[in-house]
């Protein structure tokens, strides 16, 4: 960036001197001068090209990084439901509160792969920064990671119904 500042800056100074001396007594000289401004014109392009094809790949880059932090304390802020319970009405709760907790995991979800779409392209681009794929990476791994144990824990509260239920039941016949 300072570089093209400094080109950038130099330039208007660079013409107006040749504006003023107007080739008339060294052309020579004149030539040379205007070779000079053409010559910081052309770097001035150069380095403006460099921090455009920069800008493309580090303003996505950043984009990623908040949106994989946003998703991550989104995901944070779900917890499963409490696995204490008196009796099956509590089981029943509790199934209920994570049937919920597993819908709203599957909400995020297009939100976390339309995440890792957008890595992934940006990562097939020159320049992109190593953090870019260590975000994909962890919000991918937490998501899966939430996802697996909200339905593993659906799965035991199912089971531990059935049991009460069966329990309850038993208990009447056996009356």
């Amino acid at each position: 960036m300072d570089t093209i500042s400094n080109y950038a800056k130099s330039l208007p100074s660079i013409l107006n001197d040749l504006i003023e001396e107007q080739a008339i007594d060294d052309p020579v000289h004149y030539r040379q001068r205007l070779d000079t401004l053409l010559s910081v014109y052309r770097q001035l392009c150069i380095s403006i090209d460099e921090t455009s094809k920069y800008c493309y790949v580090i303003i996505p880059a950043k984009f990623i990084h908040d949106n994989s932090l946003q998703l991550h304390t989104s995901l944070t802020n779900i917890p499963n439901v409490s696995i204490d319970f008196r009796d099956v009405s509590d089981v029943r709760t509790a199934i209920e509160n994570q049937i919920k907790v597993c819908n709203d995991l599957e909400n995020l979800s297009p939100q976390v792969n339309e995440l890792i779409t957008r890595g992934n392209d940006l990562m097939k681009q020159p320049m992109v920064p190593k953090y870019v794929q260590q975000d994909i990476q962890t919000i991918q791994k937490v998501y899966n990671d939430k996802i697996q144990s909200a339905q593993d824990l659906l799965e035991k509260l199912k089971v531990n119904e059935q049991k009460h239920e069966f329990a309850s039941f038993d208990f009447l016949f056996s009356s």
